[in-house]
């Protein structure tokens, strides 16, 4: 199958600090999953960027770089890193990282509404200088504030043709890192705007863009769930996106997945995957996590 694998930044980061500080042990053990699944599947591999472009900015502060900007310098840090394991791993120079722009409307709703948290948990002190000296917007969240951005709605990824053409190459694609380097187009000419994207949405458009079989969303929990948090939670096996509409699923950070994971099988009429890192090759089996089909298939439970 040609498949997009995206994953969470967190999956690479060290969780022992708030710094975005790459935990190279996990790199390599993201790696030697890709790699696995390279022995059955052509890749295309997308990567959150989260912690690491809020730190970034944090350094940034007198410099007042866009977001835009930032968004480059991480998406290409971490490919290196990922990149660079992976070969080095399979002992094989199959690996491409590749700058993604993505184009955004500079119309979008989201830029007069900043919801994407990005960087640390700030105290609140710190918080409110940062917010008047620099014109940031803030969230309340457990332990402090945490800086917000705009994350507009990506339309096309300017760089899928070259995507495409790698992968008929044979290479594993790292690419759209972060959801991509936010562009806008204006007379036939693009330019950088200060967003993030959410990384999700880009797998989902840009895998509907190269007409991959199957979207792969990891993260940190087994599956969806109904009802979560309560004791009638349940873990869906394999579920329609029609029968998504009306479930009481959990929120938060799994919402933009499961709204990623509906636009493309509606589109494609392919199949979507959630669940964690270490069982991406079981989840892409349909023996773990959840998988979300077409139509309005009634949920298959755990």
């Amino acid at each position: 199958m040609k498949v997009l694998v995206a994953i969470g930044g967190n999956a690479l980061t060290d969780s022992n600090n708030q710094q975005g500080q790459i935990d190279q042990s996990k790199v390599n053990a993201v790696a030697r999953t890709l790699i696995e699944l390279e022995q059955e599947h052509t890749l295309v591999i997308t990567h959150g960027n989260g912690p690491q472009v809020g730190w970034l900015a944090m350094q940034e502060v007198e410099a007042n770089m866009s977001m835009d900007l930032l968004d480059a310098q991480s998406e290409g840090l971490l490919g290196y890193r990922l990149a660079q394991a992976m070969d080095n791993c399979r002992q094989a120079e199959r690996t491409v990282t590749l700058l993604t722009r993505v184009e955004v409307d500079p119309a979008d709703p989201a830029f007069s509404n900043p919801t994407k948290p990005i960087g640390p948990v700030l105290e609140e002190e710190r918080a409110g200088r940062l917010g008047r000296q620099q014109g940031w917007q803030f969230t309340a969240v457990a332990g402090g504030r945490r800086r917000v951005v705009a994350a507009p709605q990506p339309i096309r990824a300017v760089e899928a043709r070259a995507i495409a053409s790698l992968s008929k190459q044979g290479y594993s694609v790292i690419c759209a890192g972060g959801g991509g380097i936010p562009v806008v187009k204006e007379h036939d000419r693009y330019r950088g705007i200060s967003a993030v994207i959410d990384k999700d949405h880009t797998s989902a458009l840009l895998a509907a863009e190269l007409e991959l079989d199957a979207l792969l969303l990891l993260t940190n929990v087994e599956a969806l769930y109904y009802d979560w948090g309560k004791p009638s939670a349940r873990a869906i096996r394999r579920v329609g996106c029609q029968s998504l509409k009306s479930a009481g699923l959990q929120q938060g950070s799994m919402a933009p997945k499961v709204e990623a994971a509906c636009r493309f099988v509606g589109s494609t009429g392919g199949f979507a995957g959630i669940g964690p890192l270490t069982e991406a090759h079981a989840i892409l089996q349909g023996e773990q996590g959840t998988r979300i089909v077409a139509g309005n298939l009634a949920a298959e439970w755990w």
